[in-house]
């Protein structure tokens, strides 16, 4: 069921997914649609009991994490760049301003810090979402106040974070840039030129009828109840704008939720690559099984690969969590399962240097 103002949304969407792909270098197309769809949301979260944290990761350094955030930043309601925060700042400006926060360095400002972990964990359902907190009175005496932890969050770090949190969130992948690939730049005028797409979504959400988010939308069935609960505000903005975006709801989630596997490790990224890109170097074909490149891997001289798994040698089950972040995966075939040449290059030119 589409809304009387279907038209208009999806070319919205399309304009904000338009100026994330000029901007910054994801996995997939999908990504871009997923963000797309949760900024719409943001708007309207307020009518639902749990919305989901969109959360960027990047494999390395220099992948666009901040230029992400500033992208998606004049699109979202009430949107706030937060490059570190506390957890008492965190709770205390939600409770004032009700922002869309979007946190950057969140593998820095989380690392060892239960208490901002909790804070954002929190804020995943609107019936718990809430922190009491002890303030004085005029007499002296103590009070308990409540404040609020419901606010819509795009946290944005390198590598693997916490389970809990991964689950409460729409994980995005970044890659880095390319050789032959560009981006636009984002100037001083970026956010002030988004005002009037600000100004059209915020009027939007403001008459989008109750019951048209009450309807359950339709998704694929082989999804948990937690992912289905992530991604069911997604779709419901997919409803709302018509065919197309449901279309484009179930490829993002095809691929974000079922392709790609929430539970990457952190790698030991340059030292695989490079080993990799060593090995691989006078193969082939288009494609290796994973069984011979684990081999190889552990074939190389003076390498740690027979003690890098917790002091065990590595599995092709390692392997593989190590190069999901840099989106590559391993393609079933009848008898193995096998990467693909081009997938492991591109790698090797996005995140290594050049060849003397």
């Amino acid at each position: 069921m589409s809304s009387p103002n279907a038209e208009a949304l999806s070319s919205t969407l399309n304009q904000i997914v338009n100026n994330i792909q000029e901007r910054v270098i994801l996995q997939s197309e999908h990504d871009s649609n997923a963000i797309a769809l949760w900024t719409a949301g943001s708007y309207l979260m307020d009518q639902w009991p749990r919305f989901p944290k969109l959360l960027i990761v990047s494999p390395e350094r220099e992948c666009g994490k901040t230029t992400a955030l500033q992208t998606i930043e004049p699109f979202v309601f009430k949107g706030l760049l937060a490059s570190s925060i506390t957890a008492s700042a965190l709770y205390r400006y939600i409770e004032k301003e009700k922002p869309t926060l979007l946190i950057d360095e969140a593998d820095l400002s989380l690392k060892n810090n239960e208490e901002l972990k909790a804070v954002i964990n929190a804020g995943h359902s609107k019936r718990g979402a809430n922190k009491i907190i002890s303030v004085p009175t005029k007499s002296g005496d103590w009070e308990p106040k409540k404040m609020s932890l419901w606010g819509a969050q795009a946290i944005a770090g390198i590598g693997e974070f916490d389970d809990t949190l991964e689950s409460r969130s729409i994980k995005i992948g970044l890659r880095r840039k390319g050789e032959n690939e560009n981006v636009t730049e984002i100037d001083d005028t970026y956010f002030d030129a988004q005002s009037t797409m600000r100004g059209w979504l915020a009027s939007w959400s403001s008459n989008v009828a109750k019951q048209n988010l009450l309807i359950e939308p339709i998704m694929p069935g082989e999804i948990g109840n937690r992912r289905r609960d992530n991604w069911k505000p997604l779709f419901q903005i997919a409803q709302l704008a018509g065919e197309e975006w449901i279309k484009k709801g179930f490829a993002a989630l095809e691929e974000l939720e079922l392709k790609r596997k929430s539970n990457t490790a952190v790698s030991q990224s340059n030292e695989l690559l490079a080993d990799l890109r060593h090995i691989l170097s006078d193969y082939t074909g288009p494609e290796i099984s994973s069984s011979e490149l684990l081999k190889k891997l552990l074939r190389q001289n003076e390498s740690e690969w027979d003690r890098a798994n917790h002091g065990r040698a590595i599995t092709s089950k390692w392997l593989l969590k190590q190069l999901r972040p840099y989106g590559i995966t391993a393609h079933r075939r009848n008898q193995f399962n096998a990467y693909m040449l081009a997938d492991l290059q591109d790698a090797f030119d996005r995140y290594l240097p050049p060849l003397p």
